[in-house]
């Protein structure tokens, strides 16, 4: 009976005393697209979270495990994943994958494309200069995990803003995406 007992202290104690805490809610749920994530850290200590402030990621339940030693791999390691369930019948609703076609886009949009790409390439090429690295590969993992690590102080508290498209969750720097096929007038539960 101690030991049960014991037990039941230390599960209420490990909840109820969380060094850092994580609430979600949107701005306007009609209106707004975009939702709120508070993190706060509730201890005297620092801490560092990784914590991708951009962008969500879509459920999907083959690629539950990360291929880290493929840079093809799409997924936005550190952002929160959004999981929608059919209240009915209690079932997580994957997401599917769509593409855009470089021959349905507008020569602007390709062009646009292309810049951002050399761009990207140009701010991977100089984090790799900076901070000498031999390899692509390595510079493009320590520049993802840099850019999404949070530092927090002692009760500090930080919000971020997301936008939430079901429609379009970009999968990395790539021309796929994630949606999800949602009925109208139909309510799901959100899990993030």
């Amino acid at each position: 009976m101690k030991k049960i007992i014991i037990s039941i202290i230390f599960f209420i104690y490990t909840i109820s005393f969380a060094q850092i805490s994580i609430k979600i809610h949107s701005l306007d749920e009609k209106k707004s697209p975009k939702m709120i994530i508070t993190i706060t850290n509730q201890t005297n200590e620092y801490y560092a979270v990784p914590f991708d402030k951009k962008r969500f990621k879509a459920y999907n339940l083959e690629e539950f495990c990360s291929d880290l030693n493929t840079l093809d791999y799409p997924h936005n390691f550190f952002a929160p994943v959004l999981i929608f369930k059919d209240p009915q019948n209690s079932m997580l609703m994957g997401s599917l994958i769509g593409n855009f076609h470089v021959d349905n886009l507008s020569k602007k949009n390709v062009k646009r494309i292309e810049r951002e790409e050399l761009k990207e390439k140009e701010r991977i090429l100089k984090w790799k200069n900076q901070n000498h690295f031999t390899n692509d590969t390595d510079a493009i993992r320590n520049l993802y995990i840099n850019e999404n690590l949070i530092l927090l102080a002692p009760k500090e508290e930080l919000n971020i803003e997301i936008e939430m498209d079901v429609y379009n969750i970009r999968r990395g720097n790539t021309y796929f995406y994630n949606y999800y096929v949602l009925a109208n007038d139909k309510k799901y539960d959100l899990s993030i």
